[in-house]
């Protein structure tokens, strides 16, 4: 595992931008656990080496957060795997969702683009919420193609639950544009604004301030979409150290 400014990266060969969301400082001195959540990118190119990796870390959940084309066009490596159990939560972003189509969409900016996810996926987080807050659960993981949007999202849901810092929170999010350029690099296609494959940190900055102004925080949030305070309570004494 290597660590960059104090976040826990897992080194594996067929998959990038794949983070320990432990060891993040919080309110009240505390700290998110590690071993409890992963953000990731796509997961479809596994080595059987990547895969004893996170098996032997204790990944038993995958909420994989791609569109049904997307699976479709890369399945997880471990989606059948006997000791994993695997969801498909599909978020559409207006980017990965669609990039392989011949018309494409995408958001004015990436501002829109996540108030919209917050605004218009409320179900689908509850849902997301609804897994990363069951005890049975050792260890999660949860991500989209990049690992930047749709993930960032929810990462970013849960660390401001957690506490974390609003700094923290916008580092977290900005890394991933330095862990998964050569993958968004590649995927550039003439017509779509090169800032649909960037992670500046007014973007989740913007989106983090749209969720305390409209909303009151992630807690909030939650709340509104239909988690439970029970949920919110278990979520938070797996993954904040006492």
């Amino acid at each position: 595992m290597d660590t960059l400014k104090g976040y826990n990266i897992i080194d594996l060969e067929g998959a990038r931008n794949v983070r320990d969301l432990g060891g993040i400082p919080c309110a009240g001195g505390k700290q998110t656990a590690m071993g409890v959540f992963i953000r990731a990118a796509g997961l479809g190119d596994l080595t059987e080496r990547d895969q004893e990796i996170l098996l032997e870390y204790g990944v038993d959940c995958i909420i994989d957060l791609r569109s049904q084309r997307e699976v479709c066009d890369k399945p997880d490596s471990l989606a059948e795997h006997e000791k994993i159990v695997y969801r498909n939560i599909p978020m559409l972003d207006q980017v990965q969702s669609n990039i392989s189509k011949q018309e494409l969409m995408y958001p004015s900016s990436m501002q829109t683009m996540y108030m919209g996810l917050l605004d218009l996926d409320g179900e689908l987080i509850r849902q997301v919420f609804d897994l990363l807050s069951d005890p049975q659960y050792r260890c999660m993981v949860f991500h989209c193609t990049a690992g930047k949007d749709r993930t960032g999202i929810i990462a970013m849901l849960l660390l401001d639950l957690a506490g974390v810092s609003r700094e923290d929170i916008l580092h977290n999010y900005v890394i991933s544009g330095d862990l998964v350029r050569p993958l968004l690099r590649a995927q550039e296609i003439e017509g779509i604004p090169s800032y649909v494959f960037e992670s500046r940190p007014e973007f989740m900055a913007d989106t983090y301030t749209h969720l305390q102004r409209k909303y009151g925080g992630a807690r909030e949030y939650l709340l509104a979409q239909g988690n439970t305070p029970q949920q919110l309570e278990s979520l938070l004494k797996t993954f904040v150290e006492p």
